[in-house]
């Protein structure tokens, strides 16, 4: 199987590759572990349906619908017998945003404190020690597997995917220095709160 990833992965760096998608999806079904940052909307597999339908209706996806419900699909490895563990970091313009309306974001801010109480999900939100820091650019997703891990990067209208070791290990380095500079788990869990009171 790493062979048949690793050529994929070598043919999907721009992500033009239709193939790009399905290798990610399948290193998402088999992570152990994810950390991933995103600096502008709430990560998919802790997006309600409502959320990730006003996400991809905002970007005017022609299926939408399909899309809604793939998304919703691969959170299953969230809540099965073993699952996956999710280390997010939100920046803060991504719990302040809006998509679809207040009601819309009510009901994922309430979804992000209901769902950071189970002990395989952590949910920080940056700091404002995160203003000016040059390393934050994209989106990014480190997962780990029992086979070997993959790095994801977002950059607006192109993605860069590796198995490099030395390109996943610099995103983990991203990755824990942006932590170093967000609330704790405790303190994000009230900046979520806070936010959603200012939506009642």
């Amino acid at each position: 199987m790493p062979g048949f990833f690793e050529n994929l992965v070598k043919h999907a760096k721009n992500a033009q590759d239709l193939d790009w998608w399905e290798t990610f999806k399948e290193y998402e079904r088999r992570a152990n572990l994810i950390k991933t940052y995103e600096p502008s909307l709430i990560p998919g597999l802790l997006q309600r349906e409502d959320y990730a339908r006003a996400v991809y209706t905002t970007s005017r996806r022609a299926d939408a619908e399909d899309a809604v419900a793939e998304r919703m699909a691969r959170q299953e490895i969230l809540t099965r017998q073993d699952p996956c563990t999710l280390m997010a970091i939100l920046d803060t313009a991504a719990v302040l945003r809006v998509f679809g309306d207040e009601d819309v974001m009510r009901a994922q801010l309430s979804h992000l404190l209901e769902i950071s109480e189970r002990p395989n999900i952590y949910i920080r939100v940056t700091s404002d020690r995160l203003i000016g820091y040059g390393g934050v650019g994209g989106g990014f997703t480190v997962m780990q597997t029992p086979t070997g891990d993959l790095g994801f990067a977002n950059y607006g209208t192109t993605a860069h995917m590796s198995l490099d070791p030395a390109d996943i290990q610099e995103q983990t380095i991203r990755y824990d220095q942006i932590g170093m500079s967000s609330l704790t788990v405790e303190a994000s869990r009230a900046f979520i709160a806070k936010t959603l009171d200012s939506l009642a």
